[in-house]
């Protein structure tokens, strides 16, 4: 392949193509380096892909895991507006609920958000309904954990979003890659899934809820 050689150059022209949505997502650049133990946003690529995703699938019901700042919380709410629906998103760090809501509200989208300040693993447990897109973005010894019943929470036909997903060949250290590895190989593995994985971001793997009589 050709821009294998030239990964920069292309990487770059990409992102002169894309244009933040909502475009509070600009400053968070700032905000982040005021906050350094925030856990790194997912990206204009990661997160136009998704707010593209989320159009073609004209989603409504979307549930986000790990917000830190709220990059991804506006991306996906703005999105979400569009299509009448609304984001659950699940944060256990009380600084970081605080600094999406401030952001939230600053953007204009509070009211498209449920946010949470609580346990990922005790919220999905709580959870009714079935959805149609899952972001899993929380804490990674988590990744493996909450597959099961993130798989419970889709509907048939609705997709599940995992960001990180090459921390392992990027070499970030194992208590980190290692459940993040784990939880990428089931969505290969496990035939409920079809699975792919984007070279976006730090990686995005996605995963389609088969329907109960495909194979």
């Amino acid at each position: 392949m050709v821009c294998a050689d030239n990964l920069d150059a292309c990487r770059a022209y990409i992102e002169s193509l894309l244009v933040a949505e909502p475009p509070e997502l600009e400053k968070f650049e700032a905000q982040y380096r005021r906050m350094p133990r925030a856990q790194p946003p997912i990206g204009l690529q990661v997160s136009t892909f998704l707010t593209w995703l989320i159009a073609v699938m004209q989603a409504r019901k979307v549930i986000e895991l790990g917000t830190a700042l709220g990059y991804s919380t506006l991306s996906l709410a703005a999105a979400l507006k569009t299509t009448g629906g609304r984001l659950i998103a699940v944060e256990s760090d009380s600084e970081m609920v605080a600094a999406t809501a401030k952001n939230l509200q600053a953007a204009g989208l509070q009211d498209q958000v449920d946010l949470i300040h609580g346990d990922a693993e005790e919220t999905l447990s709580k959870l009714q309904g079935s959805f149609d897109l899952i972001l899993q973005d929380a804490g990674k010894a988590s990744y493996p954990v909450l597959l099961p019943r993130c798989y419970q929470l889709l509907r048939p036909g609705g997709v599940f979003a995992m960001d990180d997903a090459l921390f392992l060949p990027m070499g970030v250290r194992a208590d980190l890659s290692d459940p993040v590895d784990l939880a990428v190989r089931k969505l290969f593995q496990e035939d409920c899934w079809k699975a792919t994985l984007l070279p976006i971001g730090d990686g995005l793997a996605l995963a389609w809820k088969k329907f109960s009589n495909l194979s």
